[in-house]
């Protein structure tokens, strides 16, 4: 049983695979981190320059650079579930205090990640959408949720993931392991089946 967690954005994706049912190994993580600043992409046409604000635009970009990259971690070897976290609809505390991203960015983000990663996983895969309140709660922060995976995996290095990407990402493959693990197995039926 294989699970991996995605914490989209456009400006760094976590990604992390944890195998094992009922042992829960971290396999592998990362962040992918698009070119910070005023992002280009030479794949896109001049009139989606023209028409789309500075920001809207860059954010395009940098898009487009994370999933060029993400296919190749889900592909190599392919997980039986992808949990992906998706906009809630509710503006998130960093937005509240004028942080740089926007549910706009973000959303366009998670919903491109998450239909190209839902179109490349083989018929056996599955891809899940949550929000960070199902998955989550709503009493537990960032720091919280990187000192507990750094307390549960001593390969997890959170200088390497400022911003909690890496942990998120860790922390969702753990909660799709815990409540979908069992039954993607086979033990409750199988998911996504209808009727």
């Amino acid at each position: 049983m294989k699970i991996m967690g995605i914490d989209p954005s456009s400006t760094a994706t976590g990604w992390a695979i944890i195998k094992g049912l009922h042992t829960m190994d971290l396999d592998a993580y990362g962040i992918i981190k698009p070119p910070s600043g005023k992002t280009q992409h030479p794949s896109l046409p001049t009139f989606l320059r023209e028409h789309l604000a500075d920001k809207r635009y860059h954010a395009f970009c940098r898009t487009l650079y994370t999933l060029e990259h993400l296919p190749r971690v889900a592909c190599e070897a392919p997980p039986d579930l992808i949990v992906v976290e998706i906009p809630s609809g509710l503006i998130g505390t960093g937005a509240k205090r004028g942080a740089r991203g926007s549910l706009t960015s973000y959303g366009f983000a998670a919903g491109a990640i998450f239909a190209t990663l839902h179109c490349i996983m083989p018929p056996a895969g599955r891809v899940l959408p949550v929000t960070e309140r199902h998955w989550i709660g709503r009493n537990n922060s960032k720091l919280k949720r990187q000192l507990e995976v750094a307390s549960l995996y001593g390969q997890y290095d959170r200088k390497y993931d400022r911003g909690g990407d890496a942990s998120d990402a860790i922390s969702l493959a753990r909660w799709g392991m815990r409540n979908m693990g069992a039954w993607i197995g086979g033990e409750t039926g199988r998911f996504g089946q209808t009727g």
